[in-house]
């Protein structure tokens, strides 16, 4: 098997450049006689664009391929702009512009317009001699309104000019060949391992009972002392089966080798690991044994050891399972390019951004997938029409060239701010090439540890019991690295973090465990299935006891600086379990341990209530309300007929009492749990959350003189 595709692999390299060779000749052969008399040097330098008729508005069945290419623009910039339609035209009547629904333009800029290389807020975009220029097809309406910018949004692609004039190389578009070809890759880590030696080292530990697939010989064996792996990453489906090493097959010499038929996915993944100069990969499905539940646990505790001793993590973002392969390596070609070439100029199309099609595949639906891309060092995704390769420093990807020693800081330790984070595991609150702890705050830190949840959580798992699992690598390796010299670091409580800091105050370490109580769920109106839903086996209060994506509202980096923001309103915190009392934090070992059950951990502490007086709905604005006279948002996480039940049932507070947790210093924001109370017993179930803006005519401690204290217990 392994032959056979390391074969299909080489003769395909072998072909690749032929096929290059002949590119030019086979797509300027296809320009129609009316593409041939664009003038694309005007058109790359008129301001406001220049009017084509409405030619490219259906295809041109002509075989022209920059018609095809003009045209699939047009469609695109129609379904863009179709919601902004209205306002544009009425913008265009007010400038005195012709929207004559008969005339479209084409209008050339430059691809340093399009946001999405660049960090949203980056300052200093570093500055060259030339840029390719794109092109865009819009309603005439549009003329001098500059709407071209919303072309790059969300963008399937765009149509990318290029002379070869350009100075720096910087963002040229490249020609993606149909097989895949490990030079770009090669380079990639080559420059990662050269210069990224801080942000991207490997760990000093290694989990010792690993074992990898020898792609020489297929054999299962132990990791050999400092051998150097690739890990695979991927979505197993259906059709993969969970026998593991139970299917593999297992010789004379009683050595375990990959069965004579295995998914398509991990036999390219061979030929790939091979093709980078490596031996050795690991792949979840046959390297840990399935049918071993005690080695299955063992695994997962060092998760984050396996993906962060990897030299390079493969990851599948194509197709649904393993049957789908990695698209150019052997059965499954990529999707075939646009290039055309008129007047001087190679016009293509650019493919999407692999980022927007990373975050659209079924691989970023997936929850164990999660960990495994942030905690790897190195990640190569392949997607149908290109890799996308990101590491702890810098991210490129094949279709668009980019100089890296021009994108770096002057050391090339990472890549200048200015310049687009990453996407594993960051969001806009965070920065790329930010993540030696050691550094950091641990206010910081702490924001991690909430990004990291909220893009976790959003994600799917088929076993529901694995809310935990498949985030213990994150929690271990938050657990394992410290900051402030050493003197403070995070463990958690059922996935809720809290910090252990010896230096600090109770009071201080408290407030974070507090603060990460204080979340919200997401409602997703298209799609029902992925509302909030209660786990069995996770208490309530925390997110892990949910199905469902959750949020840390008006949180964001520069916030946490170095000061402590988050304020706590309730007092002796505890924690109980099969009647046993745990003490506050430092909780001892057995509550911080990831691998110790959830269920019937109960949280205790005392506060305020809030009085039946205090609450206020807007029946005119759902979810708006006011208490005390100062405006809230009520964020549920369960299903109610009306917020008028939900007012009826908090002003009588039989069923439904609201308790201040906490209140963000400077910001104004304060958050106050809700929560039901249980038949039976005098415990409560978590069930949603105030946000509560500024307060009006209070301070927070003035605010809460008038409640009373009381103690509570969630389950």
């Amino acid at each position: 098997m392994d032959e056979d595709r390391q074969s299909a692999l080489q003769e395909g390299v072998n072909q690749q450049d032929t096929g290059d060779r002949n590119q030019d000749r086979q797509v300027h052969a296809n320009i129609c006689p009316d593409c041939q008399q664009l003038d694309l040097s005007s058109i790359l330098n008129a301001k406001h664009g220049v009017k084509v008729g409405n030619r490219f508005r259906t295809p041109s069945g002509s075989g022209c391929t920059l018609c095809d290419i003009l045209w699939r623009a047009r469609s695109l910039s129609e379904e863009i702009l179709l919601p902004q339609q209205d306002v544009l035209r009425t913008a265009a009547r007010n400038f005195g512009i012709n929207d004559d629904d008969n005339d479209d333009i084409l209008v050339a800029f430059s691809i340093l317009s399009n946001r999405a290389l660049f960090r949203r807020h980056g300052k200093n975009r570093p500055i060259f001699d030339s840029s390719p220029k794109c092109l865009a097809v819009l309603p005439a309406y549009c003329q001098g309104l500059c709407p071209w910018k919303a072309v790059f949004r969300g963008s399937r692609g765009y149509p990318i000019v290029s002379d070869n004039k350009n100075t720096l190389g910087a963002f040229i578009p490249q020609a993606i060949p149909r097989r895949f070809v490990p030079d770009s890759v090669s380079n990639w880590i080559k420059f990662c391992s050269r210069h990224h030696t801080r942000l991207c080292k490997a760990p000093v530990e290694r989990y010792p009972n690993l074992r990898l697939i020898d792609c020489d010989t297929l054999e299962i064996v132990p990791a050999p002392q400092d051998a150097k792996y690739v890990a695979l990453s991927w979505v197993w489906g259906p059709q993969s089966g969970l026998d593991g090493q139970a299917g593999c097959e297992q010789g004379p010499d009683r050595v375990r080798r990959l069965p004579s038929t295995v998914p398509l996915l991990v036999a390219d993944s061979v030929s790939v690991t091979k093709a980078l100069d490596y031996q050795y990969l690991w792949v979840d499905k046959f390297c840990i044994d399935q049918s071993d539940d005690d080695a299955k646990r063992e695994q997962i505790r060092h998760m984050d050891s396996v993906y962060e001793c990897s030299e390079l993590t493969i990851i599948a973002a194509a197709g649904s399972d393993g049957t789908y392969g990695l698209p150019g390596v052997s059965a499954r070609a990529r999707e075939q390019q646009q290039i055309a070439l008129a007047g001087g100029y190679q016009i293509m199309w650019s493919m999407a951004d692999p980022h927007d099609t990373i975050r659209t595949s079924t691989w970023s639906t997936r929850g164990w997938t999660f960990q495994e891309g942030v905690l790897s060092r190195r990640r190569l995704a392949f997607v149908d029409d290109q890799m996308y390769f990101e590491c702890n420093a810098m991210n490129c990807y094949e279709s668009l060239a980019t100089p890296l020693d021009k994108m770096h800081v002057q050391n090339r330790s990472k890549m200048l701010d200015c310049m687009r984070s990453g996407m594993f595991g960051r969001n806009e609150k965070l920065q790329f090439g930010k993540l030696v702890k050691q550094d950091l705050h641990s206010n910081s830190l702490f924001l991690q540890y909430l990004v990291f949840i909220e893009e976790y959580s959003g994600r799917a798992l088929t076993k529901e019991e694995d809310s935990l699992n498949a985030f213990q690598g994150i929690m271990q390796h938050f657990s394992k690295y410290t900051v402030e010299q050493g003197n403070a670091r995070f463990y958690q409580v059922c996935g809720i973090p809290y910090l252990d800091a010896p230096h600090k105050s109770q009071i201080e370490r408290e407030s974070y465990f507090v603060d990460a109580l204080a979340w919200t769920h997401v409602w997703n109106s298209e799609d029902g299935d992925r509302d909030p839903q209660r786990r069995s086996g996770f208490p309530s209060w925390s997110w892990a006891g949910w199905a469902g994506k959750v949020e840390y509202r008006h949180r964001v980096e520069k916030s946490y600086a170095k000061n402590q923001v988050f304020q706590s309103y309730v007092t002796d915190i505890s924690l109980h379990q099969d009647g046993k009392q745990l003490s506050s934090p430092p909780w001892p070992s057995e509550a911080a341990n990831p691998t110790t059950t959830c269920e019937g951990i109960r949280l205790s502490f005392k506060a305020k209530r809030l009085p039946w007086h205090s609450y206020q709905d807007n029946p005119n604005v759902p979810g708006e309300w006011l208490i005390d006279g100062s405006r809230a948002t009520l964020f549920l996480s369960v299903k109610t007929r009306s917020e008028a039940e939900v007012y009826r049932q908090l002003v009588e507070g039989d069923a439904l009492v609201s308790v201040p947790l906490g209140g963000l210093r400077g910001f104004g924001y304060h958050f106050i749990v809700v929560l039901r109370k249980n038949s039976g017993d005098e415990t409560y179930s978590r069930v949603g959350l105030f946000i509560l803006t500024k307060l009006e005519g209070f301070s927070a401690g003035r605010w809460q003189e008038q409640f009373t204290v009381e103690q509570f217990t969630i389950v």
